[in-house]
């Protein structure tokens, strides 16, 4: 099964038009970006950052300073076994370990 970070196979012709091109990566960098955002509150909601302003939080504010999705993902892991040691949730615990297989694929 194909995943979604899998590389296409190169295409025997390239799009007619650079605004085809420019659409398509622009659609991709939006669509990363609300990806982002959400790990960011997910993040949030591990840290237990309380604030009715999560932007100020600051270890929701840390972690929008790493910007490698590398070493997001190892905050987001650590983040969720501190987490899920002191409130245990084996499927959201599971889906946890899913989602960041995912985001570093």
């Amino acid at each position: 099964m194909s995943q979604p970070w899998d590389t296409p196979p190169i295409p025997e012709r390239g799009d007619p038009a650079e605004g085809i091109i420019h659409a398509a990566v622009g659609a991709a960098l939006s669509a990363w970006e609300s990806a982002e955002e959400q790990l960011g509150e997910v993040f949030a909601i591990l840290v237990n950052a309380e604030t009715a302003d999560l932007e100020k939080a600051p270890a929701v504010r840390a972690y929008g300073v790493v910007t490698a999705p590398s070493i997001r993902a190892d905050m987001l892991q650590v983040a969720g076994d501190a987490y899920f040691y002191s409130k245990p949730h084996p499927q959201l615990e599971r889906d946890l370990k899913e989602l960041l297989k995912a985001y570093r694929g």
